[in-house]
């Protein structure tokens, strides 16, 4: 039940602020299906007498009261505000078409789809065992992760050591007997000593570096295996990461890419830190079709000439669903981004189309404008590597970017400022209006105060708001960024970005391998009790 504070404005419960998150984000997943238009975060904030600003917060847990939201949503829908359960912490239904008509004013009543009822909480539960220091009548509650805290909440923390629940209609456990001695031990009248405070262990692992696992650039010309190159080269010097190409299933396409690449690594100066040496004494990395077992899997960027090939938009698809199935981390950049961020559009918020063609997926796409052109931000060189294949050339710094607190990203460029200047080379970026669910915008392109870049063209004014960098608001690491941290040299920003996102990557490999240890145990388990 709502309750008012002094202010007169609603304390608002954790069951009812998840209820509204659960209520918001489903409206919004309505939109544009079944005839309904377009339902984004400033279509909601209209109509529910707030700011988009407010809206985008509130999606984003960063809202820690918001009274104002639930209010008018209780006094604009009535109706859909008593069908909310008690005790639930979701709306307790699947959003129908009916419910958007009645978000827009177009329906008398929201759907009545309810779920079960759930049961009536347990009373028999023995009472909750607390240290004596603390009253009888003392209340604790337990919330889960992140802690939100609202105005009628008090926070109890119980230290040295946590309260005991017992379970229903099951005996507390007794405190085991003391230990028979053979001469007891006189002990001296005294004061009973408080426990002693045990201080945390902090345990260092050192995870085996997963090899990164290299989407294959192209296989038709000299260019693509010079990608190629330089993707390999430049992710293996910054990371110490071994890396493998991830070669397509077509297998005209994988052996000529294969092949055009060896023909460049041969007339290449200096050799890659990892590979396999073959015949010839030249390090190449090894192929994989599937990067299941390996470590972090990197999308790179791709020349414009040929940056719709339907052998290669296939390929990324497929590579990155599967990742994204699993949990593996992934890095897309530049070009690579836009793939990311068209799988999770698809992902998030429309699964029947999993099962179209790559190629009518990316006519969707197109057609929905997920991807937009950009004005300034290409320069006229893609970095590249220079004669002795040992650093990159090109790499000029065409704008900053304004990087949001409290992301990922913001993590692993270990970066104190929230600006950086930034190389430039795309013609488009991905579409803010059109976002996927779970995804965050973590770095916009902003105007720098020092730069004054010219190309071919002449001087370079790029767009500002630009959208370069989005990333994963929770689960598996997830980030796409527009410009190429692999041509910077140094302990720089950018190359703890890069070496961040690997152990990420080491991360996931350890658990693969924990979990089919796991698995193998209880099978070789269920053999031996047959």
């Amino acid at each position: 039940m709502l309750t008012l504070s002094k202010k007169g404005e609603m304390n608002v419960t954790v069951n009812q602020y998840q209820q509204l998150h659960d209520y918001v984000t489903q409206i919004i997943s309505l939109s544009g299906k079944d005839g309904l238009p377009t339902i984004n975060q400033t279509v909601v904030a209209k109509y529910l007498h707030v700011d988009s600003s407010g809206i985008s917060r509130f999606l984003r847990n960063e809202t820690k009261k918001p009274s104002k939201l639930l209010s008018n949503l209780k006094a604009t829908y009535p109706l859909e505000f008593q069908q909310w359960p008690e005790g639930g912490t979701t709306i307790g239904r699947i959003l129908q078409k009916i419910d958007a008509l009645y978000f827009f004013g177009q329906a008398t009543r929201p759907s009545q789809l309810q779920a079960p009822t759930p049961s009536p909480r347990r009373t028999d539960v023995q009472q909750l065992i607390l240290p004596s220091a603390l009253p009888a009548t003392t209340e604790v509650t337990t919330k889960l992760a992140p802690r939100i805290l609202f105005p009628t909440e008090t926070t109890l923390v119980i230290e040295p050591a946590p309260a005991v629940f017992a379970l229903p209609n099951i005996e507390a456990p007794r405190a085991p007997e003391p230990a028979q001695r053979e001469e007891p031990i006189a002990v001296a009248d005294q004061a009973p000593q408080p426990p002693r405070r045990r201080d945390p262990v902090i345990v260092q692992i050192d995870l085996p570096k997963a090899p990164m696992a290299i989407s294959y650039r192209g296989h038709k010309t000299t260019k693509d295996a010079q990608g190629m190159l330089f993707d390999h080269m430049r992710f293996q010097t910054v990371t110490q990461f071994s890396s493998y190409t991830l070669v397509p299933e077509d297998e005209v396409a994988r052996t000529n890419a294969v092949a055009n690449f060896k023909v460049i690594l041969r007339s290449h100066v200096a050799p890659l830190p990892f590979g396999v040496a073959g015949e010839d004494l030249v390090k190449v990395p090894q192929t994989v079709q599937n990067c299941a077992d390996l470590g972090l899997l990197i999308i790179p960027g791709r020349a414009r000439a040929n940056e719709d090939e339907p052998i290669r938009l296939n390929h990324e698809y497929k590579v990155i669903r599967s990742a994204l199935n699993r949990g593996q981390p992934i890095l897309a950049i530049c070009a690579g981004s836009w793939r990311l961020w068209e799988q999770l559009l698809i992902w998030t918020s429309d699964a029947s189309a999993l099962a179209d063609t790559p190629n009518t997926l990316f006519a969707r796409h197109q057609k929905n404008l997920s991807v937009i052109p950009v004005s300034g931000h290409t320069y006229s060189r893609m970095p590249n590597l220079d004669r002795l294949g040992v650093q990159a050339v090109y790499n000029i710094q065409i704008h900053d970017i304004v990087i949001e607190d409290n992301t990922l990203l913001k993590n692993a460029l270990g970066n104190n400022s929230n600006r950086l200047e930034t190389n430039s080379v795309h013609s488009k970026a991905v579409n803010p209006q059109r976002s996927p669910l779970n995804i965050r915008i973590s770095a916009i392109a902003a105007e720098s105060p020092t730069l004054n870049t010219s190309n071919r063209q002449g001087e370079m004014e790029p767009d500002e708001g630009v959208v370069e960098g989005f990333e994963s608001i929770s689960g598996v690491p997830l980030m796409g960024i527009q410009w190429h941290p692999e041509a910077y040299f140094g302990n720089t920003p950018h190359s703890k970005l890069l070496k961040y996102m690997a152990l990420t990557g080491s991360a996931y490999a350890a658990k693969r391998r924990m979990l089919n240890q796991m698995n193998e145990r209880h099978t070789h388990d269920a053999r031996v009790n047959v």
